[in-house]
């Protein structure tokens, strides 16, 4: 695995097109981790430029830039916030949700960079970084040739990650305005806000206009018993009553429904429908037919007494254990089991660890830091979120495992690090 200084190239990024430099000379892009505190950054090079002046809020962070042996130019550095992953692992499935709360976040960093006279000129997919509802540029300030606007650019990678749904987007045509340059970010937020109440229709909205449509026109529909009823519910209805149907084949069926034809008062649900339809189709028929003809009973007598002599058998032959012998096999067993949990239980160990001390070190010489705990190892006493030492000097730990720490000093941008205790090496914290 190839190193630069204290971070480990794993790999090189891909992205859909070359990064070229105003030169014309093309940059490598690689993933990587400090050796130091573990935390993920991205590494450019070469690079023939500063590092920019102005940190832009909402864009990956530049944390230094290394000088290649070469003499090729620098290598810039950016930190990768942890559980961040590139947007395009989203493209055609990204949810409505996290779209809006991403363009909500990249278009407020766009409008930051160009306060502070920065263009990023090739935004896709590939170089967002998100993590749940956040999202960060990646690359704002390379002195790299610019392919097309910073809101076009934020308007077609928002494309591809919606997919299918694009259409569907309550508040595409104001992020399409936007990126005209017809609406600011102010209003877009206002917009979005505004859309984001509004359910598209071909999502939620048909299932409840057909729902709340149905209770009100097939009971029209059902008040006419020679038309059958279109509703699922109808069908349960005409389906729990079939026989009451069938039987009125006489005169007396038919002058019992003209009254329904010729006076018919619709109901006002499908619930009192039902209703009327079973208290007219009563069905008191078939008892008086069970009773002329009841079943028939089969007694089956049972003796009490078998039909052959019964011989007792008496004592069992088989011999007597002694009572003296059944003790002795208990006893043997008891012993046997406290030897057991004698052996295998877990017992407390006699010496306790005293913990572990990890050396700090800073430099240059004279300066000092703060070390903050922020997350401890299970089974650590330490109190989280407080200030655990002042270095340099010896910092003590009291359980082995991963602390992430955050060093604070004074007039300097704190720095969190992922320190595995026990160190025997420590720390060495270099001030800038």
């Amino acid at each position: 695995m190839e190193s630069l200084g204290p971070y480990l190239l794993r790999r090189p990024l891909g992205l859909a097109g070359d990064i070229t430099t105003k030169n014309g000379h093309p940059l490598d892009v690689f993933e990587a981790q400090d050796a130091r505190t573990g935390i993920p950054v991205l590494v450019y090079r070469p690079v023939q430029a500063a590092l920019p002046g102005v940190r832009v809020e909402g864009s990956l962070p530049w944390l230094e830039a290394l000088t290649l042996e070469d003499g090729s130019g620098t290598a810039w550095v950016a930190e990768l916030p942890l559980g961040a992953v590139p947007a395009n692992r989203y493209l055609g499935s990204a949810p409505a949700q996290r779209l809006r709360d991403w363009v909500l976040a990249l278009a407020e960093t766009l409008d930051r960079a160009k306060a502070a006279h920065l263009e990023h000129g090739a935004i896709t997919p590939e170089r967002i970084w998100v993590k749940g509802s956040k999202a960060w540029l990646e690359g704002l300030g390379l002195p790299t040739r610019p392919l097309r606007p910073d809101r076009e650019g934020l308007l077609e990678s928002i494309r591809a990650l919606a997919g299918e749904d694009w259409g569907g987007l309550p508040w595409k045509g104001a992020l399409e305005a936007w990126a005209e340059g017809k609406l600011t970010t102010a209003q877009l937020r206002e917009q979005l806000e505004v859309a984001v109440q509004t359910v598209p229709p071909s999502r939620s909205g048909p299932k409840v206009r057909e729902i709340s449509g149905s209770l009100f026109t097939e009971p029209q529909q059902a008040a006419f018993p020679t038309l059958p009823s279109p509703s699922p519910e109808g069908a349960t209805a005409e389906t729990e009553s079939p026989a009451p149907l069938k039987e009125p084949e006489e005169g007396e069926g038919l002058e019992a429904a003209a009254p329904e034809v010729e006076q018919p008062s619709p109901p006002k649900s499908k619930a009192s429908l039902k209703v009327e339809i079973t208290e007219e189709t009563p069905a008191p028929e078939p008892a008086p037919m069970r009773q002329s003809n009841p079943p028939k009973k089969v007694r089956i007598d049972d003796p009490l007494e078998p039909p052959f002599p019964v011989i007792d058998p008496g004592r069992s032959r088989r011999g007597v254990v002694p009572g003296w012998l059944r003790a002795v096999v208990v006893l043997l067993l008891l012993v046997g089991i406290g030897f057991l949990a004698y052996q295998y239980w877990p017992r407390s160990s006699s010496v306790t660890h005293q913990g572990f001390t990890v050396a700090f070190r800073v430099e240059p010489a004279g300066q000092s830091a703060r070390v903050e705990l922020l997350e401890a190892p299970e089974g650590s006493t330490m109190l989280v979120g407080t200030v655990i030492a002042e270095v340099p000097g010896p910092v003590f730990f009291d359980k082995a495992g991963v602390y992430r720490l955050r060093i604070r000093a004074d007039g300097r941008e704190p720095s969190e690090l992922l320190l595995e205790v026990p160190a025997p090496n420590g720390v060495n914290i270099r001030l800038r």
